[in-house]
């Protein structure tokens, strides 16, 4: 039996853009249009929707999108023709340099920022780590490495108690380090491959609490850049109970996370129909098809609930 279930890699990713059968491509363009409006400061965004909702898809497309317009991203002649022939705006971001960054694969790391180079090292960009400008930012992340792992960083990030003045003058001066290094690092990414970096940080809520809250701290401490944006594609409810199981139950956590997103925007609705037609084959030829269509409608199943329920159907129907 046909599997429908829709796994987010580059040629799921692709196809979806190009056949759009959720109806959500021009919304897809309309925000990388809109992060181009966005150039004069760092910038965090928080993608809110539920789980199962497609804003992997959905981030992953506007990474598409910035990398096609990038000449020095190392995308394939002919997947980036595919995508400008999508293109429906004249109003384009130009040479952002695009990082992915699955969070919860990296929650048993101890360090953020170290995860955060890595993928971005791994990211492709059309990155050859072998050529002198390679050599030189992977010279840079190393650096940012050793900072990290050499330096006492958890007495920083407890405010510095227990040290003597001079200790303290001494760890402040490391941390100012770290920033350093780290700012060179996105110097060279950015001067090699383009002029801003779009981070899209995805998962952040499925990770353990410990590991979100000093992902956003240390990003909010260390990349405040302003030629950074970031993109979280999370569920704001979920994180904010991730927020309250580490800091407890009377901790105000909408306010604590206001304070890393400049903005919130709800990922908008798919067409069910058009899925269910477009995507999983499913028409309305049926009783049980047209039934399959009324339950999703009616009952606003996420498009993973959809993809399920529509298997479960398809099972049902053979065997009759």
């Amino acid at each position: 039996m046909k599997n429908y279930s829709l796994k987010p890699t580059e040629e799921n990713v692709l196809e979806l853009l190009r056949t759009n059968p959720i109806q959500r491509n021009p919304y897809v363009f309309r925000f990388a249009e809109m992060l181009s409006h966005m150039e004069d400061d760092c910038y965090s965004i928080a993608l809110n929707g539920d789980w199962g909702s497609g804003k992997t898809f959905f981030v992953k497309q506007v990474k598409l999108l910035l990398d096609a317009a990038n000449p020095q991203s190392g995308m394939p002649k002919e997947t980036r023709r595919l995508i400008e022939a999508q293109i429906q705006t004249a109003a384009w971001p130009e040479s952002y340099v695009t990082v992915y960054y699955d969070a919860w694969s990296y929650d048993n790391h101890d360090d953020p920022i170290l995860s955060l180079i890595y993928a971005t090292l791994q990211n492709g960009q059309g990155l050859d780590l072998s050529s002198n400008s390679g050599i030189r930012i992977l010279n840079a992340a190393t650096a940012v490495f050793d900072a990290v792992t050499g330096e006492n960083l958890t007495a920083l990030m407890n405010g510095l108690k227990g040290l003597r003045s001079e200790d303290k003058l001494s760890a402040i001066k490391k941390n100012e380090d770290l920033k350093e290094k780290i700012r060179e690092f996105i110097n060279l990414l950015i001067e090699e491959h383009g002029n801003r970096l779009v981070f899209f940080i995805d998962e952040l809520d499925r990770c353990k609490p410990d590991y979100a809250i000093r992902f956003l701290e240390r990003i909010k401490h260390y990349f405040d850049d302003e030629r950074i944006t970031f993109v979280f594609s999370v569920n704001l409810t979920q994180l904010q109970w991730t927020v309250r199981s580490y800091y407890g139950n009377g901790f105000d956590a909408t306010k604590y996370i206001d304070k890393f997103f400049d903005l919130q925007i709800s990922i908008p609705r798919t067409n069910s129909d058009s899925f269910l037609r477009d995507r999983l084959h499913i028409g309305t030829d049926t009783v049980s098809t047209m039934v399959c269509h009324e339950v999703v409608r009616q009952f606003d199943f996420s498009l993973r609930q959809a993809e399920r329920y529509a298997r479960l159907i398809k099972i049902v129907a053979t065997q009759f």
